[in-house]
């Protein structure tokens, strides 16, 4: 009997030394299992930085086309309103159109260099 109760000692020494066996690999699989989940989490902190910057980048950007589709619809407001100005002083004054050739030429009454159109305004 103390021989039937030794072999089953010995067979339970065996399973438990199976069992630690299993035991510290899977706490080693657990412990590589832990580092690939932090190294992920690590890339997708990265990777949610990186996407934070990018999106600060795209909203300035987007900032900058809007100031430049305002900056464009002033520039051909301003062209459009030079422009009817422009048709109304030919309608008006018909000798823009035959004196035209000589404006800012110099040594000449359009020499806008010589005679600042703003002062020759104030004195007249």
């Amino acid at each position: 009997m103390i021989e039937k109760h030794e072999k089953q000692l010995l067979d339970l020494e065996d399973s438990l030394t199976a069992i630690k066996a299993k035991v510290v690999e899977a706490t080693n699989a657990v412990k590589g299992q832990k580092e690939k989940l932090k190294e992920a989490s690590k890339q997708i902190r990265d990777k949610n930085a990186e996407k934070e910057a990018m999106q600060k980048k795209v909203n300035k950007l987007k900032l900058n086309i809007q100031q430049w589709e305002h900056d464009l619809a002033k520039i051909r407001k301003e062209s459009n309103d030079a422009r009817d100005k422009l048709r109304e002083l030919l309608h008006h004054y018909p000798w823009i159109e035959s004196e035209k050739q000589y404006f800012g030429k110099p040594n000449t009454e359009f020499d806008f260099t010589a005679n600042n159109p703003s002062e020759v305004g104030r004195r007249i």
